[in-house]
């Protein structure tokens, strides 16, 4: 968690912000996938996600399995990438609780705030990507 980037969100947002701002990078991600990605296209890499996750899915968690094919059919990791897509997928995330409180309207602090978590996204990339290069370097288990 990116604690600068919690402390952006003011109630009743912030009990929210694990959820939020996981939302809120990827659309950073999504948006600036040009200068963050691999040098291939969004689409492509999007293909490959869909693909991985179906071709593993006996390794993720049984809640995510129903996760998955509404992931692919909204194409939630391409729409991530307009505010107007951001909004959507927390609406429908919304819609799944049965307090959906402010996730339904979780699209507003972005709006008002895109700049500063872009930044926040920015600083935290580098320890990203060393995660992810940690996680690529064990053996898949199971697959």
């Amino acid at each position: 968690m990116n604690w600068l980037a919690h402390l952006r969100l003011a109630p009743p947002f912030r009990r929210l912000s694990p959820v939020l701002v996981d939302v809120y990078f990827d659309h950073v991600l999504a948006r600036g996938w040009r200068h963050y990605g691999d040098g291939g296209p969004l689409r492509g890499f999007v293909d490959a996600v869909y693909g991985d996750l179906e071709r593993h899915r006996h390794l993720l968690p049984p809640r995510l399995h129903a996760v998955v094919p509404r992931l692919r059919d909204h194409d939630w990791l391409r729409t991530c990438g307009e505010l107007d897509g951001i909004a959507a997928i927390l609406g429908r995330m919304a819609g799944r609780l049965r307090r959906p409180d402010a996730l339904a309207d979780g699209a507003l602090p972005l709006r008002e705030h895109l700049a500063e978590f872009t930044a926040d996204f920015a600083a935290l990339w580098p320890d990203l990507l060393g995660a992810a290069a940690a996680v690529q370097a064990q053996p898949l288990e199971g697959a």
